[in-house]
């Protein structure tokens, strides 16, 4: 059994943002029950950048799939938020991180479906295999 395209590229959203602001990827799960975990490191990363990996999710869910924002945000998705939440940023922050997220998937959009494509036939992958797939990536905004 496969897991789920929609935790495929959501998983694979929090991956490549990750990666583009800076961040390291060292585990991708998307498992068949239809919940994921993205395991990066955080350690140097802005709120604003920690925010946009975990905006990153939902945001794919809605660039890629074509999923409506009320749904992308529930879920998996209201847990990201959650997290964007712990950061204690402020609106004008929390913008610029979907900013940040956006653009990046928007640039990146082929690298995180090969990374989906990978997870959904595999279902989990080393940071190693998941830096071979995506390739380079950067932020393409000042934030």
């Amino acid at each position: 059994m496969r897991p789920p395209r929609l935790t495929c590229v959501h998983e694979a959203g929090h991956c490549v943002v990750a990666m583009a602001v800076g961040g390291e990827v060292f585990r991708v799960e998307a498992r068949t029950d239809g919940t994921g975990a993205t395991d990066y490191l955080r350690d140097g990363l802005s709120p604003v950048e920690r925010a946009a990996v975990a905006f990153a999710g939902p945001l794919a869910e809605i660039n890629l799939c074509g999923v409506a924002a009320v749904e992308a945000f529930h879920g998996g998705g209201r847990i990201d938020l959650g997290r964007v939440d712990a950061l204690g940023i402020g609106p004008t922050d929390r913008a610029r991180a979907m900013h940040v997220a956006g653009r990046v998937l928007d640039i990146h959009r082929p690298a995180v479906a090969r990374l989906a494509d990978r997870l959904e036939r595999d279902g989990a992958l080393d940071g190693e295999t998941v830096a071979l797939i995506v390739g380079p990536v950067f932020a393409p905004v000042v934030y």
